[in-house]
């Protein structure tokens, strides 16, 4: 799986390959001013992906290990990650589509998912967690 986002960015994040700055592309046509943003593959390593949402029924959480992946760049225009998931993209998919979600997602490095459970727990929100059984 690969994520990434426009914007500021922190270049400590960056793997071993080029960081660079670029025009935002995403603005680039619709924006005299459009700005500039890094652009690198993140570090490898073992990382916690988090989602939190509002749902009609209040907020949902969704969380899902990984390893974000050691590559080249497999976008351009935006700082990314290449991630391995815990579990396959179609139960990640299936998981996700079952409690809905937006695009934004925080990736965090390290294996957080029994704090984060933990916390949700305490607060008595709902939390999938996806993949965590696949944890070796």
């Amino acid at each position: 799986m690969v994520g990434g986002h426009a914007g500021i960015q922190d270049p400590r994040a960056a793997g071993a390959g080029p960081v660079s700055i670029s025009q935002d592309y995403e603005y680039e046509v619709s924006d005299a001013l459009e700005g500039a943003h890094y652009q690198f593959v993140a570090k490898p390593g073992r990382v916690t992906l988090l989602h939190l949402h509002c749902t009609t029924h209040g907020w949902q959480g969704i969380v899902a290990g990984g390893t974000a992946m050691d590559c080249s760049p497999w976008i351009t225009g935006y700082p990314h990650a290449v991630v391995k998931l815990d579990s396959s993209i179609a139960k990640f998919l299936q998981g996700v589509a079952s409690v809905g979600s937006t695009q934004h997602w925080i990736m965090a490095y390290g294996d957080h998912l029994s704090e984060i459970e933990h916390v949700f727990n305490i607060l008595g929100l709902p939390l999938l967690s996806i993949g965590r059984e696949n944890i070796e």
